[in-house]
């Protein structure tokens, strides 16, 4: 009751202190056509002619349109249900989820990759056979032992991909396609078709009226563009009708019709531009392994080339003093600045001493086991480790 008796005091303190400015400014109160306004659009046209939104007065009309169009939004989600658009959308995302599991991960993975990692240890089990390396008779126990651990560890995973593959692809993309279509038509619906209007429409109802029986005319001098802004042009046009949609259906068809060649003309360009993207980087793949087979025979020649003056009787005293010193990769690179420094005293330039120092690296003049601790050791542990390293 205190509550209720405040409400009027203060709505009826307003209401006199309107009174009393009201002979200060003639034409203070607004006419009938704007109360009308105000509680029906929440907007005010003025005498002339431009259009105030009273943002706080949100009106009736408002509040029902954006209603009925999320009402709509919501009945176009449901439509979805009987629509090609979402089982297609469905099938197509299931489809690549199994083609993930059964072609990627069990087929190409766990099955042919079994089979890659088999011949690529007894591969090299075979050459160390044939070069009768120290401990060669233990080659293909050896490689035996890396394709047991390969096979461990890949043919679970790649189980363990197909089962989450078919799941994702068999229940979640299902799942979620008959969900979402649910869900956004109770939010747009059940929240904003229904709930936020029906506030809208209740706030209006008891802010409307006492606003425009004490409001004053609106002017741009009172203009704050936060409760109240000026909106440029008429009020916003009513929801088209059917009759409305249907003439816009009709000049959508009449483009269509008169501007089709053009349509096709760009679609066959969009089409040769996605062709020559296309081709373009498969020719850079391409490019790309052929570099790469290239260096690879440079660098095999450079090894060979390397040899060569090492054997070479006329370099003998150097190659026998370099290996009394010891000089094996790994002692190149801890020394990498002061060879460095030395090659430019020696009137290299920095890319020129930077370019010695690569060839020093890959080809080290001492290329043996080198002194004790040089050569990582190796035992089965280690060995499955690095295979497990290797799986791709």
């Amino acid at each position: 009751m205190s509550i209720r008796c405040g409400f009027l005091a203060i709505l009826v303190l307003c209401c006199a202190v309107s009174m009393v400015r009201a002979g200060e400014d003639e034409g203070y109160f607004l006419p009938l056509k704007q109360k009308g306004q105000l509680i029906w659009r929440g907007r005010v046209e003025g005498d002339d002619g431009t259009w105030y939104d009273i943002r706080i007065v949100p009106g009736y009309t408002p509040p029902a349109r954006y209603g009925w169009r999320n009402l709509k939004q919501a009945g176009g989600n449901l439509g979805e249900y009987v629509g090609k658009k979402k089982y297609a959308d469905m099938w197509d995302t299931t489809t690549d989820c199994f083609e993930w599991a059964y072609d990627d991960c069990l087929a190409d993975f766990a099955v042919k990759g079994s089979g890659r990692a088999w011949k690529k240890y007894f591969k090299r089990a075979k050459k160390r056979v044939d070069k009768r390396v120290f401990g060669w008779w233990m080659s293909y126990p050896w490689a035996f032992m890396q394709s047991t651990v390969d096979n461990v560890v890949r043919v679970p995973v790649g189980l363990l991909g197909t089962a989450a593959g078919t799941v994702w692809g068999g229940a979640v993309v299902p799942g979620y396609h008959l969900a979402n279509s649910g869900v956004k038509a109770v939010w747009n619906g059940g929240v904003e078709g229904v709930a936020l209007p029906v506030v809208g429409v209740a706030w209006n109802t008891v802010s409307a009226p006492p606003l425009s029986l004490v409001g004053q005319r609106p002017a741009k001098a009172r203009v704050d563009d936060f409760w109240v802004c000026v909106v440029d042009g008429p009020a916003p046009l009513p929801e088209p009708n059917s009759d409305a949609v249907e003439v816009i259906a009709e000049f959508g068809a009449l483009l269509r019709s008169e501007l089709e060649p053009l349509d096709d003309e760009r679609r066959a360009v969009d089409r040769k531009r996605d062709d020559e993207i296309k081709a373009l980087n498969e020719k850079r793949q391409q490019i790309r392994e052929q570099a790469g087979e290239d260096v690879k025979g440079i660098l095999e020649r450079e090894k060979a080339e390397a040899q060569r003056i090492c054997a070479d009787p006329v370099h003998s005293e150097l190659v026998t003093s370099l290996g009394r010193t010891g000089w094996n990769r790994t002692r190149i690179r801890n020394h990498r600045q002061a060879i460095l420094d030395q090659l430019i005293a020696r009137g290299l330039s920095r890319e020129e001493a930077s370019r010695a120092m690569r060839l020093l690296i890959d080809h080290p003049p001492y290329a043996g086991a080198g002194r004790p601790g040089d050569a990582p050791k190796t035992d089965p542990v280690r060995a499955s480790i690095d295979v497990v390293k290797e799986i791709d």
